[in-house]
């Protein structure tokens, strides 16, 4: 597949062809950019936003512990997002890896290698895509 990691940046099927001229392409990108519809009364900047979250994540993880202090097993399976097999603070990283390397059909350390740069992935193909 010529120019694969090309197609990936730009947002594009394998079928599809790359643009041949980078820049237009993306100038036209941004003048299609939809209106903002936020309704709120303002937008949170980022300091906001992460304390916002930061005290939900800390409330909610104090909140377990409590309900699940003589249940560690409870308490484990509750950890999970919605129950599933990913534990919430999983690095997304480490599934965007493995879902390319399973629909792009390429091994999973030449992706980790090229594309994440070496980071310490986890390979998730088997748990998440099995057959």
């Amino acid at each position: 597949m010529k120019n694969f990691y090309r197609k990936v940046a730009f947002g594009l099927k394998p079928e599809e062809k790359a643009p041949s001229d980078p820049l237009t392409w993306a100038q036209k990108q941004v003048e299609t950019i939809p209106e903002l519809n936020w309704k709120g009364k303002y937008i949170y900047s980022e300091k906001e936003m992460r304390k916002y979250w930061i005290t939900q994540r800390v409330e909610e993880n104090t909140t377990l512990r409590k309900k699940y202090k003589n249940d560690p097993q409870g308490l484990k399976r509750k950890e999970m997002y919605e129950g599933r097999d990913l534990n919430a603070t999983i690095d997304a990283r480490s599934v965007y890896a493995s879902a390319m390397s399973t629909v792009f059909d390429l091994d999973f350390k030449r992706i980790q290698k090229d594309v994440f740069w070496g980071e310490d992935l986890q390979n998730l193909s088997d748990k998440l895509f099995k057959a």
